[in-house]
């Protein structure tokens, strides 16, 4: 038997504080519909070149 054991999830995960609370639900139920064993979600999105990344995250304020 292996002494090593394989894991698979998602790291650094940005995701906009004012949709936290309500999206850590939806973030966990699609990693449990994928199968992933873990998830790190930053409380944050990227603040340089932001037009870059417009369409993708919501803008906090």
């Amino acid at each position: 038997m292996s002494r090593y054991t394989e894991i698979c999830g998602c790291i650094h995960i940005h995701f906009p504080v004012s949709l936290m609370e309500r999206g850590t639900e939806l973030i966990g139920n699609e990693a449990e519909r994928s199968s992933i064993d873990f998830l790190i979600i930053n409380n944050h999105t990227p603040q340089r070149k932001k037009e870059k990344y417009s369409g993708i995250f919501k803008s906090e304020g």
